[in-house]
């Protein structure tokens, strides 16, 4: 049975990649997605895990990582195109 393991919402999408996302979580904790739905405004992820609490929770510390490192590499090439404008 598919189980909705995690959405990432458009915000989360425009901060970084959903696809980078899925992939490193996979590679990292050897998940197995079955399935993974794009609409407009989410991405949702399913998975057959029967206990998807402590993978759940790993999925939002790598995304919480990613977008901090999305954000920070946005920042630092904004700050990059600013001085180099000057």
């Amino acid at each position: 049975m598919k189980k909705e393991l995690f959405r990432f919402s458009i915000m989360t999408m425009a901060c970084c990649d959903a696809e980078t996302i899925v992939q490193r979580i996979s590679e990292s904790y050897r998940m197995e997605f079955t399935g993974i739905r794009w609409s407009m405004a989410n991405c949702v992820v399913y998975c057959d895990r029967k206990n998807l609490k402590e993978y759940k929770k790993k999925m939002k510390q790598v995304l919480i990582d990613e977008v901090a490192a999305g954000v920070g590499r946005r920042v630092k090439e904004q700050r990059e195109s600013g001085e180099n404008e000057e």
